[in-house]
């Protein structure tokens, strides 16, 4: 079973070789433009 770092490269490498615009957000962009994401529980 593949991780999650290997589908989201192969997904990405696929919309790449098609020449698919895509965008890319949330916790994978934070983590991509080196900012640490953490969460957080509020009571």
């Amino acid at each position: 079973m593949a991780t999650l770092l290997e589908e989201f490269t192969n997904l990405t490498g696929a919309l790449n070789q098609r020449e698919i615009d895509y965008a890319i957000c949330g916790g994978w962009a934070m983590t991509i433009h080196g900012v640490t994401r953490a969460t957080v529980t509020l009571i």
